[in-house]
């Protein structure tokens, strides 16, 4: 998410320290300056990690890169741990879905975002993994009126974990965010991948290594993410998944995003009512 600030944002104050604010909080109500809006994702992300026990001492995590700012995000929040423990290791893992047009980009981004962050990057593709692309995968499983976009990130997920587990790491970071997880939970209502799911279940149960799948930004919303991204320069491809237009889930967020604009804290609801369950 490419998230701009406007102008009736421009002229609120800092509610800390008085200095232009750069995002108001309604779900909070305050507004924060640069700074302080730094200090409080910084603060929310350490909590997230320390609270969950995502990183334990002497762990390996390879941060799954996707094509978007967050994932540039969550790079440069887990090397700025690195830079304060000794005993943490960060790497970079990339997939080559097979999508034309697309898939090559993304290649191009992972190196370029991981070669800022001065990590080793370990490319891996749907073929390595599944010996076949998303398509191939997608007319084999003969999914009709699935999500696409939501099947690709299960498989993702699978790749990202069979990756991992090749270079020794114990962890795979991936770069979710609140409207992520929000969205997955409301979608798993509606949506339902039928085989697809049913295969990719049976595949990761035969080849799935053990590594845990941690999501450090997910206390964090999607404008925020995208806030901080564009603050601090962080890359954004610009090229778009072509199956993202017709995704039932992106849709859902949508709503999502309406409904939060005008109650706002309802992404947070969801995501509270969802823990204590």
């Amino acid at each position: 998410m490419i998230f701009k600030i406007n102008a009736r944002t421009k002229l609120m104050k800092c509610t800390i320290c008085g200095k232009m604010a750069v995002i108001v909080r309604r779900y909070e109500g305050r507004a924060l300056c640069r700074k302080h809006f730094f200090d409080s994702v910084d603060r929310t992300v350490r909590k997230t990690i320390r609270m969950e026990k995502m990183i334990p001492r002497g762990s390996h995590v390879a941060v799954g890169i996707y094509g978007d700012g967050d994932s540039a995000l969550l790079l440069y929040q887990l090397c700025k741990l690195g830079k304060k423990r000794d005993d943490l290791k960060i790497s970079a893992i990339v997939v080559d879905e097979g999508i034309r047009g697309y898939s090559k980009e993304v290649m191009v981004f992972a190196k370029k975002i991981a070669g800022l962050a001065g990590v080793a990057l370990y490319p891996g593709s749907y073929k390595d993994v599944f010996g076949m692309t998303l398509g191939e995968f997608l007319r084999k499983s003969k999914g009709r009126g699935v999500d696409t976009y939501g099947v690709c990130q299960s498989l993702r997920c699978v790749a990202f974990c069979k990756k991992a587990g090749e270079i020794g790491a114990d962890r795979v970071a991936l770069p979710v965010n609140v409207d992520d997880v929000v969205q997955e939970i409301v979608s798993g209502y509606f949506c339902d991948g039928g085989d697809v799911d049913i295969a990719i279940e049976q595949f990761a149960q035969k080849k799935m290594p053990v590594v845990r799948m941690i999501k450090p930004l997910s206390k964090v919303l999607g404008k925020e993410t995208g806030l901080y991204a564009k603050l601090k320069g962080l890359s954004v491809m610009p090229v778009e998944c072509p199956y993202a237009s017709g995704s039932v889930g992106l849709k859902i967020g949508g709503v999502l995003d309406e409904l939060d604009e005008r109650h706002p804290g309802v992404k947070f609801n969801i995501l509270k009512g969802c823990e204590r369950l």
